[in-house]
């Protein structure tokens, strides 16, 4: 990802109140995650990255590598801006980012099931909320 898209996103961030902020990543996940076309993709490359190692591999990338880097890029930024508290940029992504993947992986195989998706966005929001309100400084 450019560092150029990457800023302004953190830009836009400085923008943004806490419902805001909580819909941008609710609406990444829901309105891009939870498609039937992103779900059945991800659950066949779930179960192949095990036979192919360039699967894996692209499993490892796109799941991991370039998510980490993208959010280390961007919470480094918002630390730079005075909205984060000073911390280990590429530590408060995988901390952002790791209770994502897990919702995300527990749905993967429960599209349709409506109880489940319903408590998994129920602790994406909660974890969306509680990590603004642990990292971010809402006075910028």
């Amino acid at each position: 990802m450019e560092a150029e898209h990457v800023e302004k996103i953190a830009t836009l961030y400085l923008q943004l109140g806490e419902d805001e902020f909580v819909g941008m990543g609710m609406g990444f996940f829901q309105g891009f995650l939870m498609t039937p076309y992103v779900m059945k993709f991800w659950r066949m490359i779930s179960i192949e990255q095990f036979n192919d190692p360039e699967i894996a591999e692209f499993y490892n990338k796109d799941l991991y590598e370039e998510p980490i880097v993208f959010q280390t890029i961007f919470f480094s930024r918002l630390i730079e801006q005075g909205a984060f508290k000073k911390a280990d940029p590429g530590q408060l992504a995988v901390e952002f980012y790791a209770p994502m993947l897990l919702l995300f992986l527990r749905m993967l195989p429960f599209q349709g099931n409506e109880k489940i998706i319903a408590e998994t966005l129920d602790h994406l929001r909660e974890h969306i909320l509680h990590f603004r309100r642990t990292y971010g400084i809402t006075d910028v």
